[in-house]
């Protein structure tokens, strides 16, 4: 059995781990949406995401059809963790991960208003 820690919060992101991946490639994590949700991140907010060693740029997103066909997105999946997926794609081979994989998702940094 996987032992999987319970997610965290710095105040800038989240860590926690990919639990399990499904048929399609999309990963699911440990992290309740709520505690991105809680860090100030809205829905098609530009987040930081990072499996494993690789890292891209994701939307947060309601469903899968709120980015472009191959882009990588977060959402808050019906178990209210978080899954990191690619519309219409794979995203267990875009970010080579497996369960167990750690993940990082940090806000960006909004620009400062004048």
């Amino acid at each position: 059995l996987l032992s999987v820690q319970p997610a965290q919060s710095d105040g800038h992101g989240v860590q926690g781990e990919v639990i399990s991946a499904d048929r399609y490639g999309n990963l699911h994590t440990n992290i309740p949406g709520e505690m991105l949700l809680a860090l100030g991140v809205k829905r098609a907010d530009l987040l930081e995401v990072t499996v494993g060693e690789g890292g891209q740029r994701a939307r947060l997103v309601n469903t899968y059809g709120d980015v472009a066909e191959g882009e990588p997105l977060v959402l808050i999946a019906s178990t209210d963790h978080l899954e990191i997926a690619v519309n219409m794609g794979d995203a267990k081979a875009r970010f080579r991960s497996a369960p167990g994989s750690p993940v990082v998702i940090c806000r960006q940094e909004r620009s400062p208003t004048p």
